[in-house]
């Protein structure tokens, strides 16, 4: 039966690839049509998708060019996945033209008019976490409109390692640098009325979250209270994509809040295979079939609204 809510499911909006084709070459770009999204996701025994942009979103070092691309992006995929054809199994994260605060406001407001679902931030751009205390309005303006974000990695500015894909561990690592980044900045604990989706089960944050907590009230300056800190940490919600492993799930499971675990597939950029790997673990995994629910579709239904 399809019943799952896939929050990690990319798609590809025209004018984006074209740009990615043109500013970042060297950035994999996969096909995307909503009819081929719906057989994978009744493959993977998915009822609803929310659909976002990947790395390396809009922002390819121009102001001037990632505020239209993230406007023609959102209004192709607005198009796209909320077609009547679709049967309302599509929904979409807007994507935000960040580091440019003013044009990110307007954007918002633009895609909310449009009817998104909530919003994609990637963990840096250009090297910008998303706790830089520059970008505090636009989480004041996410906040009042009760939005929610979902973050998704990108490249550092670090360079690789040489022949590993940033995919294996950069990508996990820059979600524990702007988890980091939103905790140290007070932003969950000042803005309570966000929902902040890590991807990936959060990089390795669940794993570290306590020595980050102990480090930061012990060694670290200025201190911060310890358990302040992971009170807000237990605050982000985060998805599962290619994370249900025997030794990454229980991490994740020991810390997160149940209500905050979301089911993720990361289609296409994840392929059907490495998709039915976790798929296998996951329901392997010895789990009581309330949580296998709650984290399959319950969640996301509350999270949502649906």
């Amino acid at each position: 039966m399809n019943d799952r809510i896939d929050v990690h499911h990319h798609a590809s909006a025209p004018s984006w690839v074209r740009e990615v084709e043109h500013f970042a070459p060297s950035r994999p770009v996969r096909p995307w049509t909503p009819h081929d999204a719906l057989r994978a996701m009744d493959h993977h025994h998915v009822a609803r998708a929310v659909v976002s942009l990947t790395a390396p979103g809009v922002w390819f070092g121009d102001a001037a060019r990632a505020v239209p691309a993230a406007h023609a992006a959102n209004e192709e995929l607005a198009a796209s996945v909320l077609a009547p054809g679709n049967d309302g199994r599509l929904a979409f994260f807007a994507a935000l033209p960040l580091p440019d605060v003013e044009a990110t406001l307007a954007e918002i407001e633009h895609a909310s008019a449009l009817g998104c679902a909530g919003y994609t931030l990637l963990t840096n751009v250009d090297g910008r976490y998303l706790g830089d205390p520059e970008f505090a309005p636009v989480w004041a303006e996410l906040d009042r409109r009760r939005a929610v974000v979902f973050v998704h990695p990108n490249w550092t500015t670090q360079p690789l390692v040489p022949g590993v894909s940033g995919a294996i561990a950069d990508f996990l690592l820059d979600t524990v640098r702007t988890a980091i980044s939103l905790l140290y900045a007070g932003v969950l604990d000042r803005h309570r009325d966000v929902s902040i989706i890590l991807s990936h089960a959060g990089g390795f944050l669940p794993y570290n979250v306590h020595r980050l907590a102990a480090m930061s009230a012990t060694m670290l300056e200025p201190r911060r209270d310890a358990e302040q800190l992971l009170a807000d940490a237990r605050r982000f919600y985060f998805d599962t994509a290619l994370s249900t492993s025997p030794t990454s799930l229980p991490s994740l499971l020991a810390f997160a809040d149940p209500q905050r675990i979301l089911y993720g597939t990361d289609w296409p950029y994840a392929l059907s295979p490495t998709i039915e790997y976790f798929e296998r673990e996951f329901a392997a995994y010895p789990l009581a079939e309330e949580q296998r629910s709650a984290i399959e579709h319950d969640n996301a239904r509350r999270l949502f609204g649906w």
